[in-house]
């Protein structure tokens, strides 16, 4: 139920903890430069932009319907599930 703009704009703020992310892998980038790995490498998988999940969100639509249906059938998450994990992860405004 939540915006598909919305989702995608909060993903994308995971990009505010880049730089201490990648801090945080200071050493194991020490020992892959021995590989010729730095951190130009690991970017990609570690930068998020916003036209991936676009990309991931129509397949999903195209090839089961809906995120939930995914979620359902090919994952196997039960519906009760869900609902927990809506109730876990979403504010909801409890003031009406």
């Amino acid at each position: 139920g939540v915006p598909r703009e919305t989702i995608i704009a909060d993903y994308e703020l995971s990009n505010a903890y880049y730089e201490s992310y990648l801090e945080g892998l200071r050493d194991d980038l020490d020992r892959l430069r021995r590989f010729r790995v730095n951190e130009t490498h690991i970017r990609p998988l570690l930068w998020v932009e916003g036209k991936t999940l676009r990309t991931v969100f129509a397949f999903i639509e195209q090839e089961f319907g809906s995120v939930e249906n995914y979620l359902r059938g090919k994952v196997g998450i039960s519906a009760e599930t869900i609902d927990t994990l809506r109730q876990n992860l979403l504010q909801v405004d409890r003031a009406v």
